[in-house]
């Protein structure tokens, strides 16, 4: 049964992340775009994130094998990430994408999950990533994501660390004080934006 259960989780988390991807790469056609290859790098990654879980699943495990509490905290971690990727996706509204872009209407966006950390997306990401091989004790495909995945991450972080620098010289720089890049500041919580 759990096998049943698990196999149309997964299938339902991919739609739902490729259909998000294919939103943001629609688009991505009206600001400055850097690094795309980054966005298909990425796009790569969760496909075979979401494959090497199942193949690991089915290959592996049967109902009685799995442990419960990696299953638990893989879910815990996936639905948080997910949560949490909402809640940035729908902050940035019509800037988002799945790119590195920045438009020449847009502002710097302070409001949201961007209160507590700059990027709330990459933090959901690695959450999301983390959880699937967790859900199905998948630990090739677990090591695979810290490995590959999360350097990818931090790099583009990097880089849009930069395009934002460049972006808005002054603004990012205080908000880079202000608030943590990943990890929230204690004095981040006590300010109103």
């Amino acid at each position: 049964m759990f096998s049943i259960a698990f196999l149309v989780f997964i299938t339902l988390a991919a739609i739902q992340r490729f259909g998000m991807e294919g939103r943001g790469h629609r688009r991505a056609k009206r600001g400055a775009v850097k690094w795309t290859w980054t966005g298909y790098v990425m796009v790569v990654c969760h496909i075979l994130t979401y494959s090497g879980t199942v193949i690991e699943f089915l290959l592996g495990h049967q109902d009685t094998t799995l442990n419960p509490l990696l299953s638990s905290i893989g879910i815990g971690l996936f639905l948080l990430g997910f949560l949490l990727r909402r809640w940035a996706i729908l902050t940035l509204g019509q800037y988002w994408s799945v790119q590195i872009e920045l438009r020449p209407d847009q502002p710097l966006i302070r409001t949201g999950p961007y209160r507590f950390i700059r990027h709330p997306n990459y933090v959901a990401l690695v959450l999301e990533v983390l959880g699937l091989p967790l859900i199905g004790n998948a630990s090739y495909t677990f090591v695979a994501v810290v490995l590959c995945y999360s350097p990818l991450i931090f790099f583009r972080l990097v880089v849009e660390e930069r395009a934002l620098l460049a972006a808005f010289p002054q603004a990012y720089r205080q908000y880079q004080q202000a608030t943590g890049a990943v990890f929230p500041r204690i004095s981040c919580f006590g300010k109103r934006s």
